[in-house]
């Protein structure tokens, strides 16, 4: 599952990276995973990532199933300061 969480966090940070934004500028996500047992190696994998002093607020749902058979979900929400 920490790899799993890995790529995911890869897809978001490049989505980030070609909108302007780092992942310092995420401000809150939902993870949602299948197995609740997957949680501490999404935590960790999670928490490499967001390592900074404020990381992201967080909710973690543990659902029965996700779209095409996806074991975990992530979404963020980040902002951008306009100028």
């Amino acid at each position: 599952m920490g790899t799993l969480t890995n790529v995911v966090l890869d897809h978001i940070q490049h989505l980030l990276h070609v909108n302007g934004l780092t992942m310092k500028q995420v401000v809150k996500t939902e993870v949602y995973l299948t197995d609740v047992r997957d949680f501490n190696a999404m935590d960790s994998a999670y928490a490499t990532r967001f390592n900074f002093p404020f990381p992201p607020a967080r909710d973690v749902v543990v659902v029965s199933n996700l779209l095409n058979n996806a074991t975990i979900e992530i979404s963020c929400i980040a902002y951008k300061l306009r100028h």
